[in-house]
């Protein structure tokens, strides 16, 4: 009370807080600017979970997971918008389809102790298809750093 600490109180904390920050530009697509979100943080024996806003309608979207980072410009492997990049390692695919013009990620991370501390990467490239299914485009989104905690 007033600012005094209670013998019966306790605060949970941690020394290995795990962290998600977001670097790099996404880049737009048809469906406007694509944006990577985390919508949970990355903890030992949770899932961690994020969002990507404005997919294209008629796409398929590759989640990609990585340990490293790389700068690829898009363009080099098919036809992309100027300066959608490839900001990730891909280590790990996931294939997603667009609902609602978004795509919601999620990666279970086990409860081992192994894993605190480490970095991962996470960035959604929506492949963007034609009415016939061919590839028109790749964009990408921002990609987000991930440090993964425990309590």
């Amino acid at each position: 009370v007033n600012g005094a600490v209670s013998a019966y109180m306790a605060q949970l904390t941690t020394t290995c807080p795990a962290t998600a920050v977001s670097y790099g530009a996404g880049c737009t697509g048809s469906g406007g600017l694509n944006v990577l979100t985390a919508t949970s943080l990355p903890w030992i024996g949770s899932a961690f979970r994020s969002i990507a806003t404005s997919m294209p309608v008629n796409s398929l979207v590759l989640s990609v997971l990585g340990l490293s980072t790389v700068s690829i410009p898009l363009s080099t492997i098919l036809p992309s918008p100027a300066g959608c990049k490839l900001l990730v390692s891909p280590d790990l695919l996931d294939l997603y389809l667009p609902t609602a013009s978004s795509v919601q990620t999620q990666v279970p991370l086990p409860n081992t102790l192994a894993l605190v501390g480490q970095v991962i990467h996470q960035q959604v490239v929506p492949v963007e298809l034609s009415g016939l299914g061919g590839i028109t485009a790749l964009t990408s989104t921002n990609a987000l750093s991930l440090t993964i905690g425990s309590f």
